[in-house]
């Protein structure tokens, strides 16, 4: 999608559709999200590779509304992809987000460490 600043339609925070706390869009993406996972990683290692200072990640159907994202936050969100994907045991695309990191080295992304509930038996 071609675009400069002045053309980008009302924009919506990425964040929230990257959480590991969103339930509802969570139970979505365990069942039929590879391909949106895919997408947001394939979108966002292209503009790291080609240095675009913004790009649409989300693009939502029948709308005008988009999600942007600037180069500064790049890396934060194969993070977070890398968190949902984790959380949703989509090892597959974990692998690639993590290959993709040692590939370039100065990309900041490490693998999330979920608490684990320890009990001693007395």
């Amino acid at each position: 999608m071609n675009m400069s600043r002045n053309s980008l339609i009302p924009n919506v925070k990425w964040y929230k559709y990257l959480s590991v706390s969103n339930y509802h869009l969570n139970e979505y993406l365990e069942l039929y999200g590879d391909e949106f996972l895919l997408n947001i990683f394939n979108i966002t290692i292209d503009a790291i590779d080609t240095q675009k200072p913004i790009i649409v990640l989300i693009s939502f159907i029948d709308s005008d509304i988009v999600s942007t994202v600037e180069r500064k936050e790049y890396q934060l969100v194969l993070q977070k992809l890398l968190n949902v994907c984790e959380h949703l045991e989509k090892y597959e695309i974990c692998q690639l987000i993590v290959d993709y990191k040692n590939k370039n080295s100065n990309l900041q992304i490490t693998k999330s460490h979920i608490p684990v509930k320890v009990t001693m038996n007395e």
